[in-house]
């Protein structure tokens, strides 16, 4: 190998590899928006297990059909891509509700304060005040409560019942990804079976196939038999 192919080969396998982080870079930053949309719709319905299974069968779809589609093959791949994803969409749903509690908190503790300031020693207590991270955040609903909605009702779980639930959606997530992200690596059943099928076309037009190499096969002639004689076939 000379040192223009040398130069080539590494480029091909630079470009290959800053495909696959841009396409892993992808994968994260729509899990994280999946995962934050997630938190929307889960304020008008969420059902126990049925909802975590859901948002993991959308993201191994999603991540199996671009991948298919940009051609990045391998096995671990795929998996890491599975396990970045839903990492990332569980990530995105705390996060987006610690946001939502932060504005919130951060708002009525603006009008307590404004409430002070106009009414003086009237207003008593003190304001309230925002969660000072994504860890904070949950452990003050643990210690408040996660309402969850199943099929027999509402339950309201608290301390480390709130955080086995989190896990447990968590862990529905990443198996409901993973699955489907291995359904979509088995190959077709049929893919072996495209070589044995017949030719239908070559049966009408009475033509030969050709074939793998390219050449058809030699043909066969059968000069007639002279008159007054009978040739039987050999058997």
């Amino acid at each position: 190998m000379d040192d223009r192919e040398k130069t080539t080969t590494a480029g091909t396998e630079g470009r290959s590899r800053s495909a696959v982080v841009v396409w892993l870079v992808a994968c994260v930053a729509f899990a994280t928006v999946a995962g934050w949309l997630s938190t929307w719709i889960a304020r008008s319905v969420a059902p126990l297990v049925v909802f975590p299974l859901l948002l993991g069968f959308l993201l191994g779809a999603c991540l199996s059909a671009s991948r298919r589609m940009l051609g990045m093959t391998g096995r671990k791949l795929a998996l890491g891509a599975a396990l970045l994803a839903a990492g990332a969409a569980v990530w995105g749903q705390h996060y987006a509700s610690y946001r939502e509690a932060w504005r919130v908190t951060e708002n009525d503790a603006q009008i307590f304060r404004q409430a002070q300031l106009a009414l003086g020693d009237l207003v008593q207590g003190r304001p309230p005040v925002a969660p000072s991270g994504l860890l904070d955040y949950l452990r003050r609903e643990a210690q408040r409560g996660r309402a969850l909605t199943t099929i027999w009702g509402n339950w309201t779980v608290k301390g480390w019942q709130a955080w086995t639930s989190w896990a447990a959606d968590a862990a529905l997530v990443l198996v409901a990804t993973l699955a489907v992200t291995a359904v979509a690596m088995r190959p077709r059943a049929d893919r072996g079976q495209e070589g044995s099928r017949p030719n239908i076309a070559d049966a009408k037009t009475g033509t030969v196939p050709e074939t793998k190499t390219g050449a058809a096969p030699p043909e066969t002639t059968i000069e007639p038999s002279p008159p007054g004689q009978q040739t039987f076939p050999l058997p």
